[in-house]
């Protein structure tokens, strides 16, 4: 067990020798990634927008005034309020209204309903590349909904308190995500390359090399280094010799 564990130690500490060696390749991937993704995203992802607006559920009877009771209906009413909100009839009325290029699925895959816990209150937000017709969507998704809504669910009134807004900035793509993961990615991939070439690295480098490797002890080594000096002085006096 105790030579299992150093020889795992060891290991660790020639691959953390490895990465250290190689930490420019590293950092050089990691930034090269990085900068790929930041210019993916600024040239080839196309911008959203999300435009956003909020309705007030009033129930029927209610007198204006919120009860315990309202409350609770609400909330056991709230699938019923975005299923309503993003219903075909609703969503083919938007679509007929604004002269829209899409299909009813493609328009609900662009809307977001939410209602926050225990208020009569519905978000709606819509994202699109454009930044005004996504507030137009947003707007007449309510209005039709909101028709709806009284005449489904026979509410009071449905009140559009939150207009719908147009953006100024795109909701995505997020650039320092992007670059994040980018740079992230090229990190891990530097990292497994080098390490995955240490490891199926196996010729002999070192006089360790080879008792790990072969599995026999070395019994001497010639100096090379030596030897290709003696060489080289040899031949320049026998070229001496010549000369003279």
């Amino acid at each position: 067990m105790e030579n299992n564990n150093t020889e795992t130690e060891i290991d660790l500490k020639e691959i953390a020798f490895v990465l250290l060696d190689k930490i420019w390749l590293i950092i050089a991937s990691t930034v090269l990634v990085g900068l790929i993704a930041l210019l993916i995203t600024k040239t080839i992802v196309t911008p959203m927008y999300t435009s956003d607006t909020s309705m007030y559920v009033m129930n029927k009877d209610s007198g204006g005034s919120i009860t315990s009771s309202d409350i609770q209906v609400s909330t056991y009413l709230t699938n019923d309020y975005l299923n309503l909100v993003k219903s075909r009839t609703v969503l083919e009325k938007v679509i007929s209204n604004l002269n829209l290029d899409m299909t009813v699925n493609e328009l609900k895959g662009r809307i977001t309903v939410t209602t926050p816990t225990n208020t009569r209150i519905i978000q709606i937000a819509v994202t699109d590349e454009d930044a005004f017709r996504a507030k137009k969507i947003a707007d007449t998704v309510a209005e039709y909904s909101s028709a709806r809504i009284v005449e489904i669910m026979k509410t009071e009134q449905v009140n559009i308190y939150d207009p719908a807004n147009v953006p100024t900035r795109p909701s995505s793509p997020s650039t320092v995500r992007n670059v994040l993961i980018g740079a992230l990615v090229g990190f891990i991939l530097s990292v497994a390359v080098v390490i995955i070439r240490f490891i199926l690295d196996d010729s002999v480098k070192t006089e360790d090399d080879i008792e790990k490797y072969l599995g026999c002890p070395m019994l001497a080594a010639i100096p090379y280094a030596e030897i290709l000096d003696d060489s080289t002085a040899k031949k320049k006096k026998n070229r001496k010799k010549k000369g003279k």
